[in-house]
């Protein structure tokens, strides 16, 4: 019971902390959800074709709409870890491995609101059924966990702050680009649709898809995905927790 209530206690200052940066957590990946969602799917709309390319695109924003809010967490976690910040909680008498999974877990939390936000506004182009907010929401939060441990992974491996930062952005950038955002994923050749699951945005996209377009799960994703979220989650949590042990 003991360590239950010290693991609330965690997960609770974190999540305060975070939401606290409301320009770096909230406001600016609400911003771009609301962007994304007006201007590219209305335009996709407008250029028409039998293929719907806006539905294809629209499934694709809900399940990365953590993406913005879940770097930001975990570039801030990397920069409090720099400058000391963590010494306080990291006297929890918890093991680090659980402190830092509870602040991995604050930081999805936080990242939830655009998720939210785009599930509703995903209304005016596709049909939201309970199953697909249901699946959405919980893509939204696996990948958000593997994106928390990705950058988590990238950060403790650079030597400054400011290096930190580019190679999280960095990351981004090429998570999204080597992503099915924009394509579904069965248009690729085979070796290349299996290399891009590695990738934890592409079952996260592809598994929302499924449900979007032909109202079932993609059995290969489903499975996919969780296992994607643990192991980046758990190569963030083991590369953060031997940088703050070499500190």
């Amino acid at each position: 019971m003991n360590s239950a209530r010290l693991l609330a206690a965690v997960y609770a200052h974190t999540l305060t902390r975070l939401l606290k940066r409301r320009s770096e957590v909230i406001a600016a990946p609400t911003l771009s959800v609301i962007l994304e969602f007006a201007l590219l799917p209305y335009g996709l709309m407008l250029y028409g074709g039998a293929l719907q390319f806006h539905v294809v695109v629209v499934t694709a924003l809900v399940a990365t709409s953590t993406l913005g809010a879940a770097l930001a967490a975990a570039v801030l976690h990397v920069v409090e870890l720099r400058l000391g910040f963590l010494d306080q909680i990291l006297q929890v008498p918890l093991p680090r491995h659980i402190v830092l999974i509870a602040r991995a877990l604050a930081a999805v939390t936080a990242a939830l609101p655009p998720a939210v936000l785009s599930v509703l506004l995903s209304r005016a182009y596709v049909s939201v059924t309970v199953t697909f907010i249901a699946v959405a929401l919980t893509a939204s939060i696996l990948a958000g966990l593997s994106l928390v441990g990705l950058a988590s992974l990238v950060g403790s491996l650079s030597k400054d702050i400011s290096r930190a930062s580019f190679a999280v952005s960095l990351a981004s950038s090429a998570l999204t680009l080597l992503s099915p955002v924009y394509f579904p994923l069965s248009v690729l050749p085979h070796w290349l649709a299996v290399l891009l699951l590695f990738n934890p945005l592409t079952p996260a996209i592809e598994l929302t898809r499924s449900v979007a377009l032909r109202g079932a799960l993609d059995v290969t994703c489903a499975v996919a995905l969780p296992v994607s979220s643990a192991v980046w989650l758990t190569a963030g949590t083991v590369a953060l927790k031997r940088r703050i042990e070499e500190a």
